[in-house]
């Protein structure tokens, strides 16, 4: 039932591409490339010396209204996949009664960010790279539903419907991860580097290797082989 709702929802936004020829195919607006190979993150992110060019106002006016007047962007076959995919697995993972709800809404609101993600750009196709910034906000959002009222992360939220014994130095744990990563500019870690960064942060786990069963399960980091895990961004 899921992905019979998921594949309605989606042709409903892609129906466009079966009628776009060849021609107009060819004229599309492409994305730029150091932006497309990047994460949402990175591509926000000032470089050094880096100085914002800031468009006057009453141009800024009227690229939106052009945006929304003429520009009606499609979600190409790539950009379906992978956003109806996300969906699915949310879906399968937010099954129990206390865990955050997902519904056909947040699916077609995806699909409408991917979409105002191309009209910024004048572009007439929603690629690849489109929905997976979106799928990286989404998983952020999905971050900040773990945090209770002071702060701290509140696992029994979370997709597994479990808690979790530690909960604020599993959030500082994650954030030291994050910290590393963009230090070390890689976001690949084994067990044993990770157990040593908690080590050094004086956490101590009763079952550490639960923690990380836990965090893998709930995609904030992806098993990539024997006791190798690749950090996700949020």
């Amino acid at each position: 039932m899921d992905r019979f709702l998921s594949e309605h929802v989606m042709a409903l936004h892609s129906g466009t591409a079966s009628r776009a020829d060849s021609t107009n195919a060819s004229q599309q607006v492409q994305p730029n490339d150091a932006a497309a190979n990047s994460n949402l993150r990175d591509s926000l992110r000032l470089r050094p010396g880096e100085k914002i060019d800031h468009i006057p106002p009453p141009l800024l006016r009227k690229y939106v209204a052009y945006a929304r007047k003429y520009v009606h962007p499609w979600l190409t076959a790539g950009a379906t996949q992978k956003l109806q995919t996300f969906y699915l697995e949310l879906r399968k993972d937010h099954r129990t009664i206390d865990s955050t709800p997902i519904t056909t809404r947040q699916l077609e609101a995806m699909v409408r960010l991917a979409e105002a993600r191309a009209r910024a750009e004048l572009r007439e196709q929603v690629t690849e790279s489109d929905a997976e910034q979106v799928i990286e906000i989404m998983r952020c959002s999905l971050f900040q539903t773990y945090e209770d009222e002071e702060g701290t992360m509140d696992f029994s939220r979370s997709q597994m419907g479990t808690g979790v014994s530690g909960t604020s130095d599993v959030k500082r744990f994650v954030a030291k991860l994050h910290k590393v990563s963009q230090e070390t500019y890689n976001n690949m870690f084994t067990f044993s580097m990770m157990q040593t960064i908690a080590t050094e942060m004086g956490l101590r786990f009763t079952n550490f290797q639960d923690i990380i069963d836990r965090l893998n399960n709930q995609n904030y980091i992806i098993k990539k082989g024997p006791r190798s895990y690749q950090l996700t961004t949020f």
